[in-house]
């Protein structure tokens, strides 16, 4: 998954969060006007939080995605879940695994590291392309 997916489709979860706040909070004044019982607000609370959890989880797992993803593009090792179970957690209500948080953040200061050592190879080669190129055209220009 490329940067691109990943932030339209996290603007995407974003946005139907949102919807889902304002509409439940104008729910709720309108249970509240006309006085509805406290088994209903409740009921409407629950069903709301669901909600949220439901699109907060998907916001971790294309978090999750992501940071897999970019660390399998850097040849960084992700932790096996045969060899190292403590790393993983399990989400029985989607029947899916994935990194705890601090393996999260541990992968992603790897890419981060990863990404920056790359850098400074592209711009030690760039600052010598240039330095060469300068002293090219001082050299053509003292000759010509």
């Amino acid at each position: 998954m490329n940067e691109l997916v990943f932030k339209h489709r996290l603007w995407k979860l974003q946005r139907k969060r949102n919807k889902l706040q304002k509409s439940h909070q104008r729910a709720t004044k309108e249970a509240e006007g006309r006085h509805a019982d406290w088994n209903e607000l409740q009921g409407m609370a629950a069903r709301y939080f669901a909600q949220l959890d439901e699109i907060d989880e998907a916001i971790h797992r294309l978090h999750h995605q992501l940071i897999v993803t970019q660390a399998e593009k850097y040849l960084i090792p992700v932790p096996d879940f045969d060899d190292n179970r403590q790393a993983w957690v399990y989400f029985a209500e989607t029947n899916k695994v994935r990194l705890r948080d601090t393996e999260l953040v541990k992968l992603k200061l790897a890419i981060q590291r990863e990404q920056k050592h790359r850098r400074d190879v592209w711009q030690t080669w760039l600052t010598l392309l240039t330095g060469f190129a300068g002293a090219l055209i001082g050299l053509i220009s003292v000759l010509g």
